[in-house]
């Protein structure tokens, strides 16, 4: 995906949305029953060629060497120089914008354009019915794109919750960026916890309504750890009406297993499950028994050493113990690089651990000494019942989502937010994004005298009416205007 997103200048939405309409290109993610089979196995062995570029530094390196050669080595069915404008970034430099681009390096662009949109779209359906918690989340959105900017942004897809079906993970990657601890707990699929189960899951879909078919079961954990996983994704499935997408390390563990889970999730009209495969040896045994097309419906995310993906500096690649580790690794950015963007967390929302009946308020943010994991902690609470849960989440949403800021609310700006006047401009500063506020004189005033003053709303209003003659309410407006956007914490 990152190399075929290269592409974009090439793939407008208007070239995709033609071949909708001629027939070239077809839509995949969803039902696949009624497609043209030699049209999926054409997108699956692009895929798998991707991957293999992905995952295998000897096969990217040898690759422009003896394309054809390579390509029949690893035994993938495709035509590598048809192909090379996924693969050769010296040739899709020098590849002239008026040049026509090959129908199956649009057909997969277009494959990959949709996988982009998939998470718009989850972003979008899990929307919280719950007015004070759709405002929290919208705000969370609007503070991601401006902390990270828009490409790691736009990645995070504000599931509502995630919830643990075990507690620590049997898995033990030495860079997890949630730090997950030794499995030490399991809830198992026993007629209490299932009661128990299927009342929470009718709590979260009471405060979340319909959005609350996007959250998913597994955290700092593997999901298959637990034994009963796949009862409790009926459950889910039941009660919210969707099948939750699976991303595990274990995939290879028990095949068989793995094989039944991706075809449950087929027949409950799941979307896309991950496999995260740790070693090269792991990426090749995938290959080895699973055919492409079965792959189609799968992420295989490669944190093998060989692979040219990143991984994020949160978590327990920030614990000293594997600083040279993470130093020697080609798939962590630099220094300077690595102050923004790093996080894995994916939620903005609520994170319960069905083990020790724990529930946090959680939303990502930039790894770093205060918040290591990649995500803020904003209330904590433990339960025994559904409707100590739903008390709870009540009350959450009742201490920490205002709809709006009060008079007596101080105006704290994020930290990583820094001001700057250039002659007639007025700007708020993130490692990623220059917010310009240069159309509004009275705004630029309000955010100029608010900005690192240890103030709140009410006071700051009085002053400007007072010394510059603007309106208490003009005032406040402004200051929640810069708060829906993110940049005031509450």
């Amino acid at each position: 995906m990152q190399v075929t997103e290269k592409l974009d200048w090439k793939m407008t939405t208007i070239s995709i949305e033609e071949g909708l309409k001629t027939g070239e290109i077809k839509l995949l993610l969803g039902d696949q029953k009624n497609l043209d089979r030699d049209y999926i196995a054409t997108i699956a062995a692009i895929k798998r060629f991707m991957e293999r570029w992905s995952a295998d530094r000897q096969f990217r390196e040898t690759l422009p060497l003896d394309p054809y050669g390579v390509t029949r080595q690893y035994k993938l069915d495709i035509d590598p120089e048809e192909m090379r404008l996924l693969w050769d970034m010296e040739f899709l430099e020098n590849y002239h914008p008026d040049a026509a681009i090959p129908l199956k390096v649009r057909q997969y662009d277009a494959y990959i354009s949709e996988c982009l949109q998939y998470r718009e779209k989850i972003r979008e359906q899990a929307v919280p019915i719950e007015p004070r918690l759709r405002a929290w989340r919208k705000r969370q959105i609007r503070r991601t794109f401006s902390e990270f900017g828009f490409e790691k942004g736009d990645s995070i897809v504000h599931a509502p919750f995630a919830i643990e079906l075990s507690k620590g993970c049997s898995v033990g990657c030495w860079f997890c960026g949630v730090a997950a601890q030794r499995l030490e707990g399991i809830f198992y699929y026993s007629s209490d916890n299932a009661r128990l189960w299927r009342e929470v899951l009718e709590v979260l879909k009471k405060v979340i309504g319909s959005g609350a078919s996007e959250g998913f079961c597994y955290w700092a954990t593997d999901p298959l750890d637990n034994p009963d996983y796949e009862q409790f994704l009926i459950d889910f499935h039941a009660i919210l009406g969707k099948f939750p997408q699976t991303t595990t390390a274990s995939a290879m563990r028990n095949l068989e297993r793995t094989k039944n889970l991706l075809k449950l999730s087929k027949e409950k009209n799941g979307d896309v499950e991950r496999f995260s495969l740790l070693t090269l040896k792991d990426f090749d045994r995938v290959h080895q028994e699973f055919s492409a097309e079965e792959l189609m419906s799968v992420e295989l995310i490669c944190q093998n050493d060989e692979a040219s993906g990143g991984k994020a500096f949160a978590g327990r690649a920030r614990e000293e113990r594997f600083s040279k580790r993470m130093k020697a690794s080609e798939q962590f950015s630099s220094t300077a690089d690595a102050q923004i963007g790093n996080t894995i967390a994916c939620v903005s929302g609520f994170l319960l651990n069905m083990v020790d009946l724990s529930v946090k308020l959680i939303s990502p943010c930039n790894a770093d000494e205060t918040w290591p994991l990649g995500y803020r902690i904003y209330d904590q609470a433990t339960f025994n019942t559904a409707s100590e849960l739903h008390t709870i989440l009540k009350q959450m949403i009742k201490n920490h989502m205002p709809m709006t800021l009060g008079l007596q609310d101080p105006i704290s700006f994020r930290p990583d937010l820094e001001s700057e006047r250039l002659e007639d401009d007025f700007y708020l500063l993130s490692p990623s994004v220059k917010h310009c506020f240069s159309d509004t004189p009275q705004l630029q005033k309000v955010l100029e005298s608010a900005f690192g003053k240890n103030v709140t709303a009410g006071e700051l209003a009085l002053t400007l009416e007072r010394e510059q003659g603007i309106p208490l309410s003009e005032t406040l407006y402004y200051l929640n205007a810069v708060f829906q956007e993110g940049m005031i914490n509450t």
